[in-house]
């Protein structure tokens, strides 16, 4: 007569089998397929997640003739010896780091709180903004490049021929040394300390700007 075969699972190899239909069949039930399938889900959901890496850029050029038009560093990312021309923008978030950045025509970078930028050159018509919570350290400003303290730190600024600092809503500046054709504008709630005008270079303060120990 005919025979039927069925595939059952063998607990104690661990493998389907064909027997005959007369065979009783001991495989996984479906509840307890269900169990081992969550229990491998919890087990992924518990797995520990893995760190973003920071990144570095190093000699980067944004804008024109660059890669790039805008760079955006967070937490631990670091960019050294960027160039930021025209049409460039680069955003320094909180934990991130620019150092040794040069600011051309038309280029611009924003430090926001959290971010730091350090020894940053910004040329003709270049920017640079620091945000509330941020800082920029040993800055060079010439030939009508700007920046823009507001709500920031800025600190050993050099401002030469028909370069612009502004100060203001609680922006501070220290340790400024303002060369002839040099300008610092200190606006509302802006404050200045420390600040060396040399033959030539001049002090704006607004009505509710402030500054002290200016030689």
């Amino acid at each position: 007569m005919n025979k039927v075969y069925n595939t059952v699972w063998n607990e104690s190899t661990g493998m389907w089998v064909v027997t005959s239909e007369l065979t009783r069949k001991g495989g996984q039930r479906p509840r307890q397929i269900k169990r081992t399938v969550l229990a491998g889900l919890v087990a992924g959901l518990l797995l520990p997640s893995q760190p973003v890496l920071a990144a570095a850029y190093d000699n980067q050029t944004i804008g024109s003739g660059g890669t790039s038009s805008s760079m955006s560093l967070g937490t631990g990312d670091t960019a050294t010896n960027t160039t930021i021309n025209d049409g460039g923008f680069q955003n320094v978030n909180s934990g991130g780091s620019a150092t040794s950045t040069v600011i051309n025509s038309g280029g611009s970078q924003l430090v926001s709180s959290g971010g730091s930028a350090t020894d940053t050159s910004i040329n003709k018509d270049g920017l640079q903004i620091v945000s509330s919570g941020a800082s920029a350290t040993n800055t060079t400003i010439v030939d009508f490049g700007k920046q823009h303290v507001s709500g920031g730190s800025a600190t050993d600024t050099t401002i030469n021929r028909n370069g612009r600092q502004y100060i203001s809503s609680g922006g501070s500046a220290t340790k400024t040394t303002v060369n002839s054709g040099g300008r610092q504008h200190v606006y509302k709630n802006g404050n200045v300390t420390e600040t060396i005008i040399m033959d030539g270079g001049r002090l704006q303060v607004e009505a509710g700007g402030s500054a002290s120990k200016v030689t």
